[in-house]
């Protein structure tokens, strides 16, 4: 419980403090994105993603993520989960390059007979790459967490904003 409170609160407070007041700083993003996971329930599953993000201040990214995964036959799962983002080595002030995210939020697992409820959390690790002056962006991961145990893949995006 206080993992999940500390959470929101840190995800709330970078919403709500700008901390640089630079016109540059506020960005919006869009990506989608695709994954191979191992979850606590099935074995291998493919997983699709779509994530929105807000940066509003500097090394931070805010935002919020869908992602539904399935194996084909009999098990799926439906996440929606709240993110924070840091770039830790971005000196360049441009959400690039490595990253540590946390993620976490309600998920909806359906096999063949059951359907039930779960909490999800996961930290992520990638590196983002910038393409065409930055507007658009390639970043491959790796995922720990709950329900899913591991999961590596790409997400593909554009800045809106």
């Amino acid at each position: 419980m206080k993992t999940k409170l500390t959470l929101l609160l840190i995800f709330f407070a970078t919403l709500i403090l700008k901390v640089e007041a630079d016109d540059n700083n506020f960005k919006i993003g869009l990506g989608v994105g695709t994954n191979l996971n191992a979850t606590v329930a099935s074995f291998f599953n493919l997983e699709r993603s779509v994530a929105l993000e807000f940066q509003l201040i500097r090394y931070v990214v805010n935002g919020v993520q869908l992602r539904i995964s399935e194996d084909f036959e009999q098990f799926t799962s439906i996440d929606m989960d709240l993110f924070v983002r840091w770039y830790f080595l971005d000196k360049s002030f441009k959400y690039k390059g490595h990253f540590v995210q946390v993620d976490m939020g309600a998920s909806i697992r359906s096999s063949l007979d059951t359907t039930s409820p779960f909490f999800s959390i996961g930290l992520n690790g990638g590196y983002r790459f910038h393409l065409q002056n930055g507007d658009y962006y390639w970043e491959p991961y790796i995922r720990v967490g709950y329900p899913t145990a591991i999961s590596f893949g790409a997400r593909m995006g554009c800045r809106l904003w």
